[in-house]
This record gives C-alpha cells, structure tokens and sequence, in this order.
C-alpha cells in the first residue's frame, strides 16, 4: 500500500473515531504528505548521481511508524504481513539474479610445455652427495602474448616457355590481391576492416597502430584500401538481404550515422540512418545505411514480406501493415519498459510496481533460455506464467490513463504502452517472438562507439561502404566466428576468382557450419 492509498484511509476513518483522535489523524496525514515529497526530491537526487538501490524504502512507510506513535495501540492486532518470496537457487540474498561468471576460453588456446628443471650439478646434495630423487611436479600457466608481426613478401615466379614452339609457357602462381597493383595483402586489409569496422578505431589510429611495425602509409592510402574491401563484398551483403527477407521473423532497429553530403552545397553534416534487420533471432543480419529516417527505405525493403516484423513503433513502417494478408506486428518490450524506469528514477513510485512486473516477465524468459525450452515448452509458459503477469500490468498502466500528464515521463510512457498494446501481446501468443528487441539493438552498438571515435562518415558512398562491412561483421558476431580469419580467408577466396554462384558459400553462417564440424 502507497502512502497515497494510506492517506485516503486515514481521511475516511477521521469521520468514525471520537473527536479528541481526530487531530491525531490530521497531524498523521500531513506527516505523510511531507514525507513523501521529501522522499520523492531524495530519489530524484540519488538518481542523478548513483544507480538505483535495490533496498529502497516504500513511500508511506516512515509514515506509518510516526501513526503508530500518533494513534492509541489495540490489543486485539490482525496480522497484515505477506509471506515474503523466498529466493530460488538462481536469485542471491537480495532477489537478484546471480551474475553468470563470462567463460575466458583459456582453454581453447594452444599449448606450449616448456620443462624446467634444475642444473645437473645442484641435484646431488650438498651435505650427503647422494643423487635426489623427483617427488613431485608443480605446473604453473601463464598467458603470453606476441605483438603482430610484419613483413613485405617478396614473391619472385618463375616463368618457362618452350623454346620449340610459340605457345607452350607455363610460370608458378603467385599469391593474388584483393585490389590490384596495391601492396595489401589479405590479412593487412582484414586488420584494417576490422579495426575501424569492429573495433571503431579511426583510420589515423589504425595508421599509428602500423607504424610501430614501422609501416608507414598515408591515412588517405588506407582508407582507400578500407573502401574498396567493401566494393568486393557487395555482393556478400545482397546475399544477406536475400536470405534475410526469406526468414518468418525479421528485426530491425536504427540509429543516427552523421555523414557529408558531398553532392550539395552544404558545409555542414547530415543526419543519416544505420539500419539493421536481423532474421529468425540472430540467423541472419543486414545493415543498410540511408540518407535519411524516412519511411520509405524499411518500406522499400521489406515490401513482400509476409512474416513478422517486430520493432520499437516507428511509424515509418506502419503502411506496410494495412493489408490483412501482409505481414504482422510485434513490440518490444525493452522500449516500453524505459519510460517507466525513467520515471522511477525521477522519484514517481507510481512505476515501481509496473517496473517489479517487467522484472517478472524477463525472469520467466530468463528461465526458458537457461533450461533451453523447445518452442511448444516455452509457449506454455508463457501462457500459465507470463499471461497474467502481463494482464497485471496492463491493468496498473490503463489505471495510470487520465491521472498522469502526457508531458510527463510516466505519461509518455503509458502513452507508449497503450498505443504498443496490440503489438506488445503478440509474443504471448507465439513462441518464435522473442519479449524485446534488444538482441538487435546491442549488434549495432558498434554504429554509437564510432560515432564518438569517427564523429561521423566523409560521404554517401563511404557510409554504404560502411554498411556492408558491418553486415558481415554483424553476422560473425551472430555466428561466433573471428572477424580476422573471416574476412582474411574471404578476401582470398575473392582474389583468386571466386564463382558469382556460390557467393553465400563465403558468408559467415558457411564459415560457422564448417567449423562446427
């Protein structure tokens, strides 16, 4: 119970007690209403400046133990205390979930034994000169690691040619290169794909990375080097968009990619877009990047399409939902759930319980992924757990309509619930939805990061470039695959005259099916 809620009890009960009581009520109500401003202003303060702590007292409590001061003690007390959840061999002692400890892989490294033993001349002893006998071996590790290496390969192929006839010549094959007459081999311009794709560092950086291996190469050499890796794997990333729109549930997300437009007179930067789709929860991925935010590009896309498509709202795609027969619409809960954290944290304890909901609702998908339920097992619990959580909070949010402002940080939010609501419920119905779209948003948390190294792209053309370097380096992250080798291996197999219709061979879903082997 809220201090609100307490409020309008005392108010009722001041017209039932005896007189000489009445002031203690009324000493009690403005009590609580000081106490739950000072309360709000020190959340709004704590949350400026720390995390939110998850021992936090509720709004009317410290009220309630200046009333039980304030109004005369009964003899005959109804117990009132809830059983309190107990945590479950998952949760640690404050409800929490515990904190998986990130696997290093150590293991997978190769091993180098080295035996150390001591001098032949101090294994005899000193006082009795007799030869000591091994009782024991002690195995210590440590991880060692060797700066890259660098050096030019110089190739020198041998030609022959008969000195009978005119025709019969024959010479060794050389190693081929991505982008001719250039001294880039495969594995230096994998390095420099993945250190500004992947990595964000910008090209002046990966400049000074090489120069400690003293390579000394001009910033403008080495972009160029950078874009024309992407020109080759342009047909890798239509590739993508074609087994992309042939999965039943495809995920996109956006986020601003600022560039210069070139083609106009305008000195200053352009806000253009960075999408991503992923396909089937991660089995696929593409990026695109577009001059603007407007509707037409995702629309462009995805015309055709009948499966899902789930996203956080925006209304660029909303026209491709008005065929009964297209495609359908999924939510996410992680953008409705947001707005209502922000009003925790601003000191509105009306979202505290909506927020307690939303916790419920990810332990039980939580659950699910860590048993590695089949998709009929994951939709039952939805149904016998899930549901009526989420019919809970749908209830507290619809509660909230018309009290709230819509300016406000909790309005917006049950704005967004409530026009999301149709949308947000599908997942309910059908297992193959994940709760939120939050897998998709954190593969292009490489898009943010560059956007604080790089500032932003020189061009149209170098952030389409861009876009398709990040849909494969996306889908090694997908994969689990090393950007390194996998870009190396692939800027070989191109160099030396790979066949147009066997291009998806080369995507990292092949690479990850070969290792898997």
């Amino acid at each position: 119970m809220n201090a609100q809620a307490i409020a309008d009890n005392l108010a009722q009960l001041k017209s039932t007690v005896p007189a000489e009581q009445q002031s203690a009520i009324d000493e009690a109500l403005a009590l609580i209403e000081e106490m739950s401003g000072q309360i709000r202003t020190l959340r709004h303060l704590a949350a400026k400046r720390f995390r939110r702590s998850s021992e936090k007292v509720a709004a009317g409590q410290l009220a309630l133990a200046f009333i039980a001061q304030l109004l005369p003690q009964q003899d005959d007390q109804g117990s009132c205390e809830q059983e309190a959840p107990q945590p479950t061999g998952d949760d640690t002692a404050d409800g929490k979930p515990k904190r998986k400890r990130r696997k290093t892989r150590i293991d997978l490294l190769p091993v180098v034994k080295k035996e150390v033993r001591p001098d032949p001349e101090d294994l005899k002893c000193k006082e009795h000169g007799d030869s000591m006998t091994q009782v024991n071996v002690r195995v210590t590790k440590q991880i060692v690691y060797e700066p890259a290496k660098a050096y030019l390969l110089e190739e020198h192929i041998y030609e022959y040619e008969c000195s009978v006839c005119d025709g019969s010549s024959v010479s060794g094959e050389g190693t081929p290169t991505l982008i001719p007459d250039s001294l880039a081999s495969s594995s230096l311009l994998s390095h420099i794909v993945v250190s500004k794709t992947i990595d964000t560092l910008p090209i002046d950086r990966v400049g000074r990375q090489l120069a400690r291996h003293d390579i000394e190469i001009a910033s403008a050499r080495l972009y160029d080097w950078w874009g024309r890796s992407a020109d080759e794997l342009v047909p890798l990333q239509k590739e993508a968009r074609e087994r992309l729109l042939r999965r039943e549930i495809i995920s996109l997300d956006d986020t601003p990619f600022y560039y210069k437009d070139l083609d106009s007179d305008c000195k200053g930067l352009r806000r253009g877009r960075l999408w991503v789709y992923v396909g089937d929860r991660g089995a696929i991925a593409y990026c695109e990047f577009t001059k603007d935010w407007k509707g037409e590009h995702p629309r462009g896309l995805l015309k055709g399409y009948k499966g899902i498509i789930q996203g956080d709202g925006y209304g660029g795609i909303d026209a491709l939902f008005g065929d009964p027969d297209g495609p359908r619409r999924a939510g996410c809960h992680d953008h409705a759930r947001r707005g209502f954290i922000a009003a925790v944290a601003q000191g509105d304890d009306r979202a505290d319980p909506i927020v307690d909901l939303f916790k419920v609702l990810y332990a039980i998908e939580r659950r699910a992924k860590e048993a590695g339920m089949g998709l009929d097992d994951l939709l039952n619990l939805r149904q016998d757990k899930a549901l009526p959580v989420w019919n809970d909070l749908d209830e507290r949010v619809q509660a909230l309509v018309g009290t709230v402002s819509k300016k406000s940080t909790l309005g917006k939010a049950v704005t967004y619930w409530t026009n999301q609501k149709a949308t947000l419920s599908l997942y309910l119905g059908d297992a193959r939805i994940p709760i939120s779209n939050i897998g998709c948003e954190q593969l292009i948390r490489p898009v943010a990061l560059t956007r604080k190294t790089s500032l932003y792209t020189g061009s149209v053309q170098a952030g389409r470039r861009y876009a398709t370097l990040l849909t494969l380096a996306v889908n090694c992250t997908l994969t689990g695959v090393n950007p390194y080798v996998y870009f190396r291996d692939t800027f070989d197999h191109l160099a030396r005259g790979w066949p147009a219709r066997l291009i998806g061979e080369l995507l990292p879903q092949a690479s990850a099916a070969v290792e898997g082997c």
